[in-house]
């Protein structure tokens, strides 16, 4: 009898480990409801984001158990807020997840890279295979993030001395990216920065969308986490060409629908809010990041007016909500959250977001665009 039960174990066993990657590799894809996007979760079941992004502050130095018991709680405090999505690392067996890679491409304060470099490209597959072979079986995967607020404005010489073309062109005459310029002088067509600009996007997003679609080709593309909506068309335009959803970091108070269908037009992408927030003062703080509104009350009442235009267009998938616990910067500003760093929640205001969200949840399933609760 022994003999039997073990020739089942034995036999059963890989066709378990079978229907297990199976399932483990299903992929998240987009779909549509009556004429609405949404994200399709491998069981085929529509789902919007209501996520909330920096939640790794809360943990600190916790570790073993004490760690684990603050993750419980992270999870309960969010699933009663109706948040469903959340890149934190900890919390990708809890939730749905994009994966944030932040800085694909330069580190710190330096932005900028010679993307035409052998070296860089071998240095780009390096940190997309790192970032795959972590996610790649995991069901919660929904896709990837590239580089947080890449510095593709021109402009950005005010901030960083020298914009991306100014950078390629003052490398050493070695250099693949110096030499690559020397070429597009030589090319026929407009040779202004900004038509070597869309070369160095072209470049970059080229070599990125093809390791990612090598190395995990099921998951979603949703580019990088644009700063506002300043970035030229030029860099727009050759993103949609490999990307799957544009991603937008919108610092406004206001829902601005003339960008948004600018870029969905301009696309033909779906959009996600990658980050975003509204803040109020607090008797600590004056100064806040993200648009400040007078009261928690007042912020509230902003914040469900844009989530509910932002909603109401058929190419939204979702948003992040900026913050979960208190943060405050070097200048003294505060990045606020849902919670103070000792922990003390701001009742008023995650109570008023919690009813925001429950009214979402509510359009969304009646929509078709998330499934109904049993």
């Amino acid at each position: 009898m022994k003999s039997i039960v073990l020739l089942i174990v034995v036999v059963s066993y890989p066709l378990f480990l079978a229907a297990s990657a199976s399932a483990q590799s299903a992929p998240w894809t987009l779909g549509e409801r009556e004429g609405r996007q949404c994200l399709v979760t491998p069981d085929g079941k529509p789902f919007m984001m209501l996520g909330i992004s920096h939640v790794g502050g809360a943990l600190g130095g916790l570790k073993g158990t004490e760690r684990e018991t603050r993750l419980v709680e992270i999870e309960q405090q969010l699933r009663g807020w109706h948040f469903n999505t959340v890149p934190q690392s900890d919390l990708w067996d809890r939730f749905p997840f994009i994966v944030p890679l932040d800085r694909l491409v330069g580190a710190g304060e330096s932005r900028f890279e010679d993307v035409f470099d052998p070296a860089f490209k071998a240095r780009l597959r390096k940190k997309i295979s790192d970032a795959c072979a972590k996610t790649k079986n995991k069901p919660n995967c929904i896709g990837y993030w590239w580089t947080d607020i890449p510095p593709w404005p021109l402009s950005s010489k005010k901030k960083h001395g020298k914009n991306w073309v100014e950078f390629i062109r003052d490398l050493p005459a070695s250099a693949p990216g110096h030499q690559r310029y020397q070429i597009f002088l030589k090319e026929e067509g407009p040779h202004d920065d900004v038509a070597f600009l869309r070369l160095i996007a072209r470049e970059l997003y080229a070599d990125s969308a093809a390791a990612f679609k090598e190395l995990d080709p099921q998951r979603l593309i949703f580019g990088e986490r644009y700063d506002t909506f300043n970035v030229p068309t030029e860099i727009l335009e050759e993103a949609a060409k490999v990307v799957d959803v544009i991603s937008v970091q919108p610092y406004e108070g206001k829902f601005n629908a003339a960008k948004y269908d600018e870029w969905h037009k301009l696309t033909g992408k779906a959009i996600v809010i990658s980050d975003w927030n509204l803040s109020f003062p607090t008797a600590e703080h004056s100064v806040t990041m993200w648009p400040q509104f007078k009261s928690p009350f007042e912020a509230a009442d902003a914040y469900e007016k844009y989530l509910k235009a932002a909603f109401e267009k058929p190419y939204v998938l979702g948003y992040f909500k900026c913050q979960y616990v208190d943060q405050v910067l070097p200048t003294g500003m505060l990045k606020q959250g849902l919670i103070k760093p000792e922990g003390t929640t701001y009742a008023e205001f995650s109570g008023l977001l919690t009813g925001i969200h429950q009214r979402l949840i509510e359009q969304l399933q009646a929509e078709g665009r998330l499934p109904q609760q049993p």
